[in-house]
């Protein structure tokens, strides 16, 4: 039994293959960041949604061109994009994607896998 729903085909399909791309360098804790994302940032990107990045250099901020989110926003507003990627309110989905990508340590080809099987 698969507690996940399934997600639109041609997304899942474009998002696969862009993490098995090797285009996005990966990251933890945030879905962009110091130019890498996790497995739910390279989702934001292939759907077209902005992806606030979040930096843990004070500096950044000052720069004008730049705009940065404090993690607590950053964090909020990007969980928020993600869920809409996914195009529906598939918290469990969401979640053990983080799991994945930041706590398990999954690289982008093994969440791809699970991607494959589970969305």
């Amino acid at each position: 039994m698969n507690l996940f729903a399934k997600m639109d085909p041609e997304l899942k399909k474009e998002w696969v293959a862009a993490l098995r791309s090797g285009t996005y360098p990966q990251t933890k804790h945030a879905l962009a960041k110091g130019g890498g994302y996790c497995c739910l940032g390279v989702l934001c990107v292939v759907a077209g949604r902005t992806v606030y990045e979040v930096s843990d250099d004070v500096n950044d901020y000052k720069k004008p061109e730049k705009y940065h989110l404090d993690y607590d926003e950053a964090v909020d507003f990007n969980y928020h994009f993600a869920m809409a990627a996914l195009n529906r309110e598939d918290v469990y989905a969401t979640d053990e994607l983080i799991k994945l990508n930041d706590v398990l340590g999954f690289n982008f080809r093994q969440i791809a896998a699970w991607v494959e099987e589970n969305l």
